[in-house]
């Protein structure tokens, strides 16, 4: 595993993929991925709720599903299958971090957009 951060890949995302990642980072450290995309937002309604951010307007199931595509063409999430099935097969997609959850909560604690969250997922 490399530094994501070294040149601000992940400072630089946009809000909903930052919030989708520390979604992922949140629901690994629970052993609840792999995650499908309704996990996932889910998770992020969740954490904003509880960290009293007002961002769900920015989270809607096509924001969510774009940001796991991009992530996963970056190389940031993987798609994870059952053996023997196809990612085309029945069902939805279910992806994890490419990463260890650190290397995601550690720089985003320090975007201000993301950073209470970012917090609330590392003191958890």
């Amino acid at each position: 595993v490399y530094p994501f951060d070294m040149d601000g890949q992940l400072t630089s995302r946009s809000l909903s993929g930052q919030i989708v990642l520390l979604c992922l980072a949140d629901l690994e450290d629970t052993e609840s991925t792999p995650a499908h995309s309704g996990e996932v937002i889910r998770e992020s309604r969740d954490l904003l709720e509880t960290n009293e951010r007002d961002l769900l307007d920015s989270l809607s199931e096509a924001a969510v599903s774009r940001a796991l595509n991009r992530l996963e063409a970056d190389g940031f999430v993987e798609m994870s299958t059952r053996s023997g099935t196809s990612p085309t097969g029945k069902g939805r997609p279910k992806y994890t971090l490419a990463v260890d959850p650190s290397d995601v909560v550690e720089p985003l604690a320090g975007d201000t957009d993301v950073a209470p969250i970012a917090e609330y997922i590392r003191s958890d």
